[in-house]
């Protein structure tokens, strides 16, 4: 089994088993100290709720679990699981206790208490409940917390993903999930908001404490106590409780349909260059023909001071274009106009096919007069590619702070499934956001759409307290080695289809195609199977030459555990089906 975990996640461990519990008609999981897919006759009502420690940079610390009770009342008709955690990165360090209880009543309530065993600099410390997607459009009553007013406001939770809080200061929340049938949240402990975490990529709403408007970090001093609690109902009229209406059992078993409805055309697949410290070998050469992507793309940032690495990035792919014939993209990463000329002495004089430009500081999309004065220097050096804005970061910046519309050719922003959480399931959950960013970020700029890089890990921290924080030095995630990476990346395609162009991970290095000699070393022994190219490579290598192709509809009843993707091109229909899970499943196709 330890070989199994390797060969599908890269890694020992990383596949975490979560216990169910069933209370009559509710159900939810308990793993980690976090409740998952909380549901009522098998509805998913409630995503997630779990206990977040938010250090300065905005990274979490990891929750490690100490020790979990589980008590079960038959008579009393209650179950209670207490637990203690504690949460420890870098300075960070909090000491806490966990509990849930649920009533035979339909109620649930979820509570943490929590003390500093050191002094640190926190963003946010406390509950978040995430909500999916399914409930947006619903209506919503949200009762301000007594410092704002106490009074009652009522809305509906965005369907298009809204780019600032759309409820603020609450200590309650109500959803109305279908007619007259509201799921309640009561919050204590804090002042609670929410943000649509789709402008992140994340497949849901999501509640938190502290709102984002209060200054931050703010100190955490040793001994400083915290006690935070949501209590979860769902209130049914008494004419309804036998048969809700939209609350029906869901299906568990899988089933996929097909349509002969286009929704879109495989995008033309690129790879990032960013990392070439490792040296262009036959190994390279042979990688680059196998998978043909339809470019390669670099970056160049005024604020690296590291001319000579810089150089040295360039002469490398225009060494690349030279033998290969594939186009460049170069982003120049600038603060102020007058940077330009700089840069632009240092851009390939052949091979480039697309410039994009972003800004290096907040607001992180360029303005007007930056592209302007793009223009100008393409111009004076006769330069006719397309020019492309955008943001390294995330939608949520592209989405705040757009660059000019008017002024450009294409838009482009970045994509990575664990801005907020890394667990398997929230890899697979965030998939189908991709093509709500790239429809609406079609729909706001009326351009080509650009997903440019999507990477297992953070490649850049906007939200970064300090400047040379920006840049993470993370580990690469070994689930991009593994099975799990091949599959996330199909899904990773098939719902970012509505783009015109992506880019995948990097060509070389840590977080590249070709795995690194030391590591690739390191899993033929765990293994005892020779590892030359990552799983993932064969997708792109499948995906690549169908630039253009039809992508069909396709409607899954299951999509945590298999997914699907159709196209049609000059051979037939093609459908591919793929298992996110260890387990074997039945998959029923419908439609083919």
């Amino acid at each position: 089994m330890a070989e199994k975990e390797i060969l599908y996640y890269g890694a020992r461990e990383l596949a975490q088993k979560a216990k169910k519990f069933s209370f009559g008609p509710l159900e939810f999981s308990f793993r980690e100290g976090e409740i998952l897919y909380l549901s009522y006759q098998g509805v998913e009502l409630i995503r997630r709720i779990y206990f977040a420690v938010r250090g300065p940079n905005w990274e979490t610390a990891p929750n490690s679990i100490t020790s979990v009770n589980v008590t079960q009342d038959a008579q009393e008709k209650s179950l209670q699981i207490d637990f203690s955690a504690r949460s420890t990165e870098g300075n960070i360090d909090l000491e806490w206790r966990g509990r849930v209880l649920a009533e035979g009543r339909g109620t649930l309530s979820f509570s943490v208490l929590g003390t500093a065993k050191r002094d640190f600099l926190k963003n946010r410390i406390g509950i978040c409940v995430l909500l999916p997607l399914t409930l947006a459009g619903k209506r919503v009553r949200c009762q301000k917390h007594k410092q704002f007013g106490g009074y009652l406001e009522e809305g509906k939770l965005p369907e298009e993903i809204s780019p600032h809080q759309p409820f603020m200061d609450f200590s309650s929340f109500f959803v109305e999930v279908s007619p007259d049938t509201w799921l309640e949240m009561t919050f204590e402990g804090d002042v609670f908001e929410m943000e649509d975490q789709r402008n992140w990529g994340d497949a849901s709403f999501k509640i938190y404490s502290t709102p984002l408007r209060y200054p931050f970090p703010v100190l955490m001093k040793q001994g400083d106590t915290l006690f935070q609690e949501v209590h979860i109902a769902l209130r049914i009229p008494e004419r309804l409780t036998r048969d809700v209406e939209g609350l029906r059992h869901a299906e568990h078993a899988c089933r996929i349909s097909l349509s002969p409805i286009p929704v879109a055309r495989i995008p033309s697949i690129g790879l990032g260059m960013n990392d070439l410290s490792e040296t262009v070998n036959d190994e390279l050469w042979e990688t680059i023909e196998i998978l043909q992507p339809s470019h390669l793309r670099i970056e160049l940032d005024t604020m690296e001071n590291r001319y000579a690495v810089s150089t040295e990035k360039i002469e490398k792919a225009v060494k690349v274009w030279k033998r290969t014939k594939i186009p460049l993209w170069v982003l120049l990463n600038v603060s102020l106009p007058s940077e330009l000329p700089e840069l632009f002495d240092r851009v390939p004089e052949e091979g480039v096919s697309r410039i994009l430009l972003a800004l290096n500081e907040p607001p992180w999309c360029a303005s007007f007069e930056l592209v302007a004065k793009t223009r100008q220097e393409m111009e004076k050096r006769g330069r006719s590619c397309p020019l492309g804005g955008g943001t390294r970061g995330w939608f949520a910046e592209f989405h705040r702070n757009p660059p000019p519309f008017e002024a450009l050719d294409f838009v482009f922003f970045a994509f990575c499934p664990q801005v907020h959480a890394t667990d398997n399931e929230t890899l697979i959950e965030n998939l189908p956001t991709l093509e709500v960013l790239a429809n609406q970020a079609r729909r706001i700029s009326n351009l080509p759409v650009a997903i440019s890089p999507i990477t297992f890990r953070m490649r850049f921290n906007p939200n970064a307290y300090r400047r040379e924080e920006r840049i993470p030095e993370l580990p690469p995630d070994p689930r991009q080695w593994g099975l799990f990476g091949a599959l996330w990346t199909a899904g990773a395609l098939k719902y970012a289809a509505s783009s015109e162009s992506l880019t995948f991970y990097e060509l070389l290095g840590p977080h590249g195609i070709i795995i690194p000699e030391d590591i690739r070393k390191n899993l033929t022994q765990k293994t005892g199977l020779e590892f030359r190219f990552l799983p993932l490579a064969h997708v792109l290598k499948e995906f690549a030459p169908k630039e253009g192709a039809i992508v069909l509809a396709t409607k899954n009843t299951n999509p945590l555990v298999a997914d699907a993707l159709a196209i049609q091109d000059q051979d037939g229909l093609l459908v591919y089906i793929w298992n996110y899970s260890p387990q074997s499943q039945k998959v029923l196709i419908e439609g083919a």
